[in-house]
Formats: C-alpha cells, sequence, structure tokens
C-alpha cells in the first residue's frame, strides 16, 4: 500500500512539471475552412475521434508490454558542414528525425530544430533519443531562417530553440498560433511570422539585407497539435515550400497520406524538385491517420512529381511500433511495387546530404 502511494504522488509530481513546461499556446481568429473559431481540424474532418484513438492505442500497447526492436545506440559519425555549404550552391543535410539543414539561394535554413535527448516536456523522461545528431549544434553555420511545421515535442523542441535564439537570432516560420508557445521562452515578436495554410513569406519583407528572393508557403498537412492534454488542435500544422531562384523544396513536416492534398500543393505551388518526406511513425495502422508509412511517402511523391525525394522522421527517436529496419526495407519494397528505381529516394544517415 505505501508503494502504491509513493508511485502516485510521483505520478501527480510527473503530471504537474509537465504541465508547467508545456508552455502550450491557443489561437483567437476568424472562422475558415479549417478552423471553427476555436479548434483547427484537416482537409479530411473528423479528427478528434481519429486522434484519440491514435493516443489510446499506443499507451494501451506500452501497457501491454509491446514495444520495437532497435539497436541500443546506434551509430553516428557527426560531420562539420562548413566545408561542405562553400563548396556547393544547393544542400541539404539530414541532422536528426525531422531535422534538416537546407542551403538554397544563400540562406541557411533549419526545420524543425531537435538537439535534445527527449521529446518530451521534461528533460529525463519520454521518448529518448537512440541516434545523435548528424551535425553538433556548436557546428552549425549561420542560420537565417527556422521552420517549424508544428507544436509536437518532437518538431517544436524549447531547449534547442533558445539555443538558436542566444546563437543565431533567426526568423521563424510557424502555423497559426504557435508563434505564443515561442514567445513565452523569448523570441521576439518581430522574429515570429505566423502563417495560414497557402499564406507564403517573403524574406525581403522584413530583411533589407536579404541576400535573394526566397518566398516560403505554408502548405496543409494532415495532422494535429497538442503540447499538453487541454490544448489539442489550438494551433495549426503544416508543411513548407521553399521557393528559391528557379528550384522549390516541399518539408512535409508530419502527415497522413491525402492524396487530394499532395495533388492540390502539386497544381498551386508548381513544379517541386525536391520533396522531403515522412516515412517513420506508421505502426499501429491507427497512427497512418497522421503518418504516412513508405508506401504512402512513395505515392504522394509520384503525386508531388518532385525530381529528389527525401526520406525523413525515422531512425532517431522510438515513438511507435515499426522495427528499426522497417522504414528503410519497406521503402524499398514500395518502390520495387511502383516499378521505381531505387535511386528515385535518396536515402540519407544522420549527417549525411544530398546536392543534386
Amino acid at each position: 500500500m505505501l508503494l502504491f502511494f509513493l508511485f502516485l504522488i510521483l505520478i501527480i509530481i510527473i503530471f504537474f512539471l509537465a504541465k508547467k513546461n508545456s508552455h502550450r499556446s491557443y489561437y483567437k481568429g476568424s472562422i475558415t475552412n479549417h478552423f471553427d473559431g476555436e479548434k483547427f481540424h484537416n482537409l479530411k474532418k473528423n479528427d478528434s475521434k481519429t486522434n484519440d484513438k491514435v493516443v489510446l492505442n499506443y499507451f494501451k500497447k506500452k501497457l501491454l508490454g509491446e514495444s520495437a526492436s532497435w539497436p541500443s545506440k546506434i551509430d553516428v559519425n557527426s560531420v562539420n558542414p562548413v566545408e561542405i555549404l562553400s563548396d556547393n550552391n544547393d544542400v541539404i543535410f539530414l541532422i536528426n528525425h525531422a531535422t534538416t539543414l537546407i542551403k538554397t539561394s544563400n540562406y541557411n535554413i533549419l526545420t524543425d530544430p531537435i538537439w535534445s535527448d527527449y521529446t518530451s516536456p521534461l528533460k529525463f523522461i519520454g521518448p529518448r533519443r537512440k541516434a545523435d545528431p548528424g551535425i553538433r549544434f556548436e557546428d552549425l553555420p549561420e542560420i537565417h531562417i527556422v521552420l517549424i511545421s508544428h507544436n509536437h515535442y518532437d518538431h517544436l523542441d524549447l531547449s534547442t530553440i533558445k539555443m538558436l535564439i542566444k546563437n543565431h537570432d533567426p526568423v521563424f516560420i510557424v502555423g497559426l498560433g504557435v508563434g505564443g508557445t515561442l514567445s513565452q521562452i523569448g523570441v521576439k515578436k518581430d522574429k515570429i511570422i505566423e502563417l495560414d495554410w497557402w499564406q507564403n513569406f517573403n524574406h525581403q519583407d522584413i530583411s533589407k539585407s536579404a541576400k535573394s528572393n526566397l518566398e516560403i508557403t505554408f502548405v496543409p498537412a494532415q495532422h494535429f497539435s497538442s503540447r499538453f492534454f487541454d490544448d489539442k488542435n489550438s494551433t495549426l500544422w503544416g508543411g513548407f515550400t521553399i521557393k528559391a531562384e528557379n528550384r522549390t523544396i516541399y518539408f512535409a513536416g508530419d502527415t497522413g497520406y491525402d492524396s487530394e492534398q499532395f495533388a492540390q500543393i502539386r497544381e498551386k505551388i508548381g513544379e517541386i524538385y525536391v520533396s522531403i518526406l515522412p516515412i517513420g511513425a506508421y505502426k499501429p495502422d491507427s497512427f497512418r491517420y497522421v503518418h504516412m508509412n513508405p508506401d504512402e511517402a512513395v505515392k504522394a511523391s509520384i503525386l508531388l512529381g518532385s525530381e529528389v525525394n527525401i526520406p525523413m522522421h525515422y531512425g532517431t527517436f522510438i515513438l511507435s511500433f515499426e522495427n528499426y529496419e522497417d522504414p528503410i526495407k519497406d521503402l524499398y519494397l514500395s518502390l520495387k511495387k511502383h516499378n521505381l528505381p531505387k535511386d528515385h529516394f535518396t536515402i540519407l544517415k544522420n549527417g549525411e546530404y544530398s546536392s543534386k
């Protein structure tokens, strides 16, 4: 009985610590086709029940002892990107998870940056890092722009954001409402750009020393948002397209598969040269409403018509129940099924890059 009460007290303490450190925000604005005045929703509706099922299924399987088979530690050869960046006009590094370093048109752009060991409001509990970042934080070049697709802890990591403020002072481009969380930890308001779906931002609009024209558009994704139990879908999620000179890069963020969504992005944005697509966290099947599996990522690449396709969102944190080898293995099986060559996807380990 004493052990039970001690355990209960521990759970209560963890609950309130997590709530205190969650840094939630809530968007208020006009009703749109994906915002009802209080909550956002996907192009395919019925989000609330579906998202609840995703979360409940995950914890149910965890409590029953189900787990994925991963190495205890994954070897990563971290690289210093400075020389590689100076030798190439356009480079995309996979750093880890959904964190990429994109150099295009002389801008250095980070997506969903995370260098923390846990994806959690607490630094000692939650999904723990299995693979180190492929670039050490101190080896980053000057970062001009940070793109944050949504507010989940594996995509909006506050410890990393604080380091970026201190060392780089970049512009942060986020979905509606996410700026509130950034403001709470010290990001200046003139460094936060909030966008609705299909809104775009031109870096020359706020920077007289802009290196060249750069147009970034926030595009729909099929996902959800929350940092605690009481703020679900209170801020907007999405992906980004980055148009510089004559090339467009698409970073999908977290998204489930919706053929109409990808077709619409291709139609509205135009030709896409590079697509950075998530292929992990897809088991059990209920996760696939909010996360694509590798076959769906292949189908998305076909709809988008992108010449270069880079997989991400796998191989760093255990967020679901597929084994460590499954995403790449399933990706190759899908490419074979669709009669596509293996190099239709450029597979990168943490720290590796593409300069096609």
